[in-house]
């Protein structure tokens, strides 16, 4: 498995608990560890200081590669020295250099875990944040996850393959392709990686028979964080049940190739749904997150459930994407978006 240069020189792996990322890059894994990230604070009433934020952001990446690897003992996180340094990575090099490289560095991690708690304990040492008190040294691990020109992202993502195992990895797939594909982009193997534990290539729930060949979805069932696509409005595809109605409120979005996140701060799904069948009208609040968009104000969407039908609308109307995406969840098939003052995505 090669590796192009972007997705090599991931940058720093967070920011005061948040990811904000710019340029191309798999945003699917940033966005499916931002995911798992505002479940931790929706799950856990904690007054967010940076370090809950780094606390929580450790247990998002100990429930990933616990899903992808139930058996701690197996477990494999992978740290570069510092001392390896970008210009020495063969990014113009085969896979099997590429693959060299990788093995020469790997040596420098020892794991062994024998609990839950030891593997956070070592994901604790890597994830520092550059606000932090704790000094960190240029040539420890933690600085290459969490330095801007580090390796974090890439071990982060080794760490999940190797835990996992390329040979499992491949019999998640249809069919056996790159994990980050043409430009640098996440494919949905990936995505599905992080988000899961399985590197699967569909997004519908379980596994559907076509023409004699099976179609692996999502595997897990509840789904800890969810997934709406705007293929989906297209018709190309059907997004499972099981991804519109995960255990926390957080969605993740794809749309044109960019995934990104929406999610809830308080779980009021099943109160609004109780109001909407005794009284026709519900309102609740959904919120926008795009880790690489340079975001710095809140997107607040308010959602209203009536029972009377939407307005109809010109064929020509621009609809903003999320509008759409969030209606293919059946309960909010006919939900009214109010974009509070914010100027819509369209």
């Amino acid at each position: 498995m090669a590796f192009t240069s972007q997705a090599r020189g991931m940058g720093r792996m967070f920011d005061t608990g948040f990811f904000k990322m710019k340029g191309v890059l798999p945003c699917g894994v940033l966005a499916a560890i931002q995911g798992q990230l505002l479940a931790q604070f929706i799950n856990n009433k904690f007054i967010i200081t940076p370090d809950v934020q780094r606390a929580f952001l450790v247990t998002s990446i100990a429930e990933s590669l616990l899903m992808a690897q139930p058996d701690v003992a197996q477990i494999v996180v992978v740290s570069v020295a510092s001392s390896a340094s970008t210009d020495a990575w063969p990014s113009s090099g085969t896979a099997s250099d590429q693959k060299i490289f990788i093995a020469d560095q790997m040596g420098r991690a020892g794991n062994n875990f024998t609990s839950r708690r030891q593997l956070e304990a070592c994901l604790a040492e890597l994830v520092v944040g550059v606000d932090s008190d704790v000094e960190v040294p240029p040539t420890s691990a933690a600085a290459d996850w969490c330095r801007k020109d580090g390796y974090g992202l890439l071990c982060l993502v080794l760490s999940l393959l190797l835990s996992k195992g390329i040979e499992v990895i491949k019999k998640d797939m249809d069919v056996e392709q790159p994990l980050i594909v043409e430009h640098g982009y996440c494919s949905q193997e990936l995505t599905n990686l992080v988000m899961t534990g399985h590197a699967t290539s569909n997004v519908h729930d379980g596994i559907q028979e076509s023409g004699g060949i099976s179609l692996k979805g999502f595997l897990r069932s509840p789904m800890p964080i969810g997934f709406l696509s705007f293929l989906e409005t297209k018709e190309y595809l059907t997004v499972g049940n099981n991804a519109k109605h995960p255990t926390a409120p957080v969605w993740l979005i794809y749309h044109e190739s960019h995934y990104t996140c929406m999610f809830m701060k308080k779980d009021t799904r099943a109160a609004a749904n109780e109001l909407f069948a005794t009284e026709g009208l519900a309102s609740f609040d959904l919120f926008y997150y795009d880790q690489q968009g340079g975001q710095d104000e809140e997107i607040k969407l308010t959602i209203t459930l009536d029972r009377m039908p939407l307005p109809a609308q010109r064929k020509d109307a621009l609809i903003p994407y999320l509008n759409v995406m969030i209606r293919t969840v059946s309960e909010w098939s006919n939900a009214r978006v109010n974009w509070n003052g914010t100027d819509p995505l369209l």
